[in-house]
């Protein structure tokens, strides 16, 4: 007997969806994960707020140290970053 083509057409469009919907769910769940589509989401603001407030004390520190440390190399060696001498 052969297959029946209106059996495989409603099975593959009922996949399509299921596959369109969990493309969605995941889209929302990556964009969720970056921050891309809740810009303005409260938390995300403040979390942000804090790490330039964190950076800005901790750029203090290091310069100050820089400047008190100066003619002390062993101690001075701990407020620079490798990272910027490359």
């Amino acid at each position: 007997m052969p297959p029946d083509p209106n059996r495989n057409s409603t099975q593959n469009v009922k996949g399509k969806r299921k596959f369109r919907f969990c493309g969605t769910v995941m889209a929302d769940l990556r964009a969720r994960a970056n921050g891309e589509k809740f810009e303005d989401d409260q938390n995300k603001l403040l979390r942000d707020q804090m790490y330039t407030l964190l950076k800005q004390s901790v750029d203090e520190v290091k310069d100050c140290g820089k400047y008190v440390f100066r003619k002390d190399e062993n101690r001075l060696k701990g407020y620079y970053s490798r990272y910027n001498q490359k």
